[in-house]
């Protein structure tokens, strides 16, 4: 059975914008500089990727330039990413659409389980770089069952990618 759950990652990329314009602005003195807030935000566009991965790579916090607003940067944590309304929203669908979906993928099958030695639940593209979805599809497909978590594979590269030249 093919198919699967995806969700836009521009959640994650929109919530850390948000969180680190909010941050910039809590301090007093920044609020008035409303031609370097707007220079930041046109930064924080280009830079949000980069920021993204640093942090899901980092288990501490990490820091983020928010010149010329203020002269020192704003630190973040993943906890801070991960623990924002729209990622939890993000991953609460994640969660029950891949339940929903197993249950669909069993009733097509025409089995009342899948066997554990013939699965593998594979996460690809964005998603398969952010821990917190890796750990909630973990968490979804355990409702099949305790071997099934160690069935979730994050490091997949179709052989697509691997046979095409780096160009």
């Amino acid at each position: 059975y093919k198919g699967g759950v995806g969700t836009g990652l521009g959640v994650w990329d929109n919530a850390l914008k948000t969180l680190l314009f909010n941050r910039v602005r809590e301090v007093p003195a920044a609020r008035k500089k409303v031609n370097e807030l707007r220079l930041f935000k046109t930064r924080l566009e280009l830079q949000v990727r980069d920021i993204k991965e640093a942090l899901m790579s980092s288990e501490g916090a990490i820091p983020v330039d928010v010149s010329p607003v203020l002269p020192e940067p704003v630190f973040i944590e993943r906890s801070d990413l991960e623990n924002s309304l729209p990622v939890k929203a993000a991953l609460f669908g994640i969660r029950d659409g891949l339940r929903t979906y197993i249950k669909e993928a069993i009733k097509a099958v025409g089995v009342h389980r899948f066997d554990p030695g013939f699965t593998e639940i594979l996460i690809t593209g964005g998603g398969a770089y952010l821990p917190s979805v890796v750990d909630c599809v973990r968490d979804a497909v355990a409702t099949l069952g305790p071997a099934y978590p160690s069935k979730v594979r994050s490091d997949y590269v179709s052989a697509l990618y691997t046979s095409t030249p780096n160009t």
